[in-house]
């Protein structure tokens, strides 16, 4: 069983980054993104702490 951290990120533009931490955890082992039309994209793979990720919607 995981932990589940939310957080709602508002971007000045869709091209500024997002930072957030992990606390002690290295990997985020799934991504729930919620649009703001409210669409829903899922990232079903680890995503190592530290690492940089370019997400986008398709």
């Amino acid at each position: 069983m995981g932990i589940t951290y939310s957080n709602e990120l508002t971007p000045r533009n869709f091209i500024d980054p997002f930072y957030f931490g992990l606390g002690l955890h290295d990997l985020v082992s799934r991504m729930e993104i919620r649009w703001s039309d409210g669409a829903v994209s899922t990232i079903s793979k680890p995503l190592a702490a530290g690492g940089g990720y370019l997400i986008s919607r398709n």
